[in-house]
């Protein structure tokens, strides 16, 4: 999978299928993801998921707070 990130150029990533996810009482569907490695971002973070992973469900972002939740 070719993607354009922000700061241009193009990257090539691998393509897989997650399993259903789990946080809290809230479980996410099986989702499709790209595969690229986050330790080059320079944040103490293990994995990024996208949009596409949270369909059908309500985020909220308290910036204040550096929190982000999902709700039912």
């Amino acid at each position: 999978m070719d993607i354009l990130p922000l700061a241009g150029g193009r990257l090539s990533l691998i393509l897989v299928e997650l399993p259903n996810v789990g946080f809290g009482n809230i479980e996410l569907p099986p989702c499709k993801a790209a595969v690229h490695n986050v330790t080059r971002i320079g944040l103490p973070i293990e994995l990024i998921l996208g949009v596409n992973a949270f369909v059908g469900c309500r985020l909220m972002v308290d910036f204040r707070e550096g929190r982000i939740y999902l709700l039912e």
